[in-house]
């Protein structure tokens, strides 16, 4: 297997993407519940 940048870029922008929409969606249940 021939590792390709490509990929490791794309598991990491949805790995960040993934941390992103989670946080958001916490804080914006917070918010709204406060």
């Amino acid at each position: 297997m021939i590792p390709i940048k490509t990929d490791v870029d794309s598991f990491s922008f949805f790995t960040l993407w993934h941390y992103l929409s989670h946080s958001a969606y916490c804080s914006v249940a917070v918010w709204e519940h406060s």
